[in-house]
């Protein structure tokens, strides 16, 4: 699904929920809530939710989902084992793709980096990057794009920031448009602007996504 249609359903969904809950507290709607809104369970797992939806990365948004659902039946607590055994099967299995990940340096066309309750410094090389996706959950990376060159056209990177952050280390003759929405957080591009610098217009990275309680920047 492409990222406007995303915010819009995201955006959407936040719309309709604020507006049913004033219905109910001016008395045009009753119901009644069995569960508390508010508390950080529901949070967690809203937070989850839409770091599936955004990004497809199931594992970062299922940690979210699963630490409210303990809460609620810690008698649940083996699953924990379960997922565990499930991680080391599938890392096994996939060992090959994602043996950059525990590297500081690779090659690669497309970005793919998730840090959960951790992160580092990542240093990407290609001759024909096209964008990806950085998820960032209570953690954070730097990720080193010097040693890239832009594939024509524009190339979308699309970030997922929920209490942690993303840098990006880009060449200063990217053409680079920011469109992410932060929500009681923030990023920005904090790149020295040289007076003769000049910008490659045929080729284009489209920073966009979520921001929670996080943040980033472009340097």
């Amino acid at each position: 699904m492409k990222s406007n249609n995303k915010r819009l359903v995201l955006g959407g969904i936040f719309v309709l929920i604020g507006i049913v809950l004033i219905l109910r507290n001016a008395g045009v709607l009753d119901f009644d809530i069995p569960f508390d809104i508010f508390s950080w369970q529901v949070i967690f797992i809203i937070v989850g939710g839409i770091i599936i939806y955004s990004t497809g990365k199931i594992i970062p948004g299922a940690i979210f989902i699963a630490i409210a659902f303990f809460n609620w039946y810690p008698e649940l607590w083996p699953l924990i084992l379960v997922a565990i055994g499930l991680g080391i099967i599938y890392k096994k299995s996939d060992n090959k793709k994602n043996e950059f990940k525990d590297k500081s340096s690779f090659s690669a066309d497309k970005l793919d980096d998730v840090a959960v309750f951790g992160g580092g410094h990542k240093i990407l090389e290609s001759s024909n990057f096209k964008g990806g996706d950085a998820v960032a959950v209570f953690g954070g990376s730097e990720i080193d794009l010097t040693n890239c060159k832009l594939a024509e056209g524009e190339q979308v990177l699309e970030l997922v920031a929920v209490f942690g952050g993303t840098t990006f280390i880009v060449p200063k003759e990217w053409n680079v448009q920011i469109d992410v929405v932060a929500i009681f957080g923030g990023f920005s591009d904090k790149r020295i602007k040289y007076p003769d610098t000049v910008r490659d217009t045929s080729r284009s990275l489209k920073i966009t996504g979520l921001v929670l309680f996080g943040g980033g920047e472009v340097k």
